[in-house]
């Protein structure tokens, strides 16, 4: 089974859920879906493929495929419908197109998806890039974006603890961190007018920043924590602790966690930076 649709291409927002399943027994399948919480059948489109509603509201379509279609089939339920539509005006002059029969009468390898795209005269375009913008036209100039991994990331700038909200102490996140290869990492943690976070007082936070101190003195420079807070930004724009405290700290997070009903004038002004 795979994720596919926007789950897959990993938009920012995920109208419903979307998954391709190999199966001989699309009706078996569908079956176990059905017994699944409250989810019932809602609208059965074809013999492999399904929709469901969740009793919350949620959506969800399972669609089934055989293993010597399964990349064709990965590529075809991932979509985008643009990305689809672009890569069949590019191929349809060309010896094989999307079509499952005209694949095979042309030798393909269908089960696999990059061996799909081989076969259409384009490297792999990874699920994240397939939203029609270009993607194909580049991918066939060979100037595709590499797109960033978790090897890339060098640190996390925003982490809360056990000081306010967090599940962890300093500590173990920053063992975590190191054992992710991480360089650095921001302690976050809450600031004193968000009682319901346990935010820190301006005591703690101070306690805090020297407890982190000691902490970069053991790594010697081989990893850093940042000294940091989320500071809540007050109804009257001023922040939640004093300039004296916030020179202190290496980076400040500044976030509104209240009166968000504030009139659409006072809220602009709440945010907008002060001389000084």
């Amino acid at each position: 089974m795979a994720r596919v649709g926007s789950l897959r291409r990993k938009q920012d927002t995920i109208g419903d859920l979307n998954f391709l399943v190999e199966t001989k027994q699309p009706a078996t399948i569908f079956a176990r879906v059905r017994k699944f919480g409250a989810v019932e059948s809602w609208k059965k489109e074809t013999s492999t493929r399904a929709s469901f509603r969740f009793a919350s509201g949620g959506s969800m379509t399972v669609a089934c495929t055989s293993p010597q279609n399964w990349g064709l089939a990965l590529m075809q339920e991932t979509g985008s419908a643009e990305h689809l539509r672009e890569l069949s005006a590019q191929v349809r002059h060309g010896k094989a197109s999307l079509a499952g029969s005209s694949l095979r009468a042309a030798g393909v390898e269908a089960s696999s998806e990059r061996e799909v795209y081989r076969a259409l005269g384009l490297p792999f375009i990874e699920p994240k890039l397939r939203e029609g913008r270009g993607e194909i036209e580049a991918a066939r100039r060979g100037k595709l974006p590499r797109l960033i991994e978790r090897k890339d990331i060098r640190g996390d700038l925003h982490m809360h603890t056990t000081a306010s909200d967090g599940a962890q102490s300093i500590s173990e996140m920053a063992d975590a961190a190191c054992s992710r290869g991480y360089e650095y990492i921001a302690i976050t943690d809450h600031s004193q007018s968000l009682k319901l976070t346990n935010g820190l007082s301006e005591r703690r936070l101070l306690q805090q920043i020297k407890h982190i101190d000691r902490l970069n003195a053991r790594c010697k420079g081989s990893f850093v924590i940042l000294k940091s807070a989320e500071v809540d930004i007050l109804e009257d724009g001023r922040l939640d602790y004093p300039d004296a405290i916030l020179k202190e700290l290496d980076c400040t997070i500044c976030s509104i966690h209240s009166r968000f009903a504030l009139g659409r004038e006072q809220q602009t002004e709440r945010i907008m930076p002060r001389d000084g």
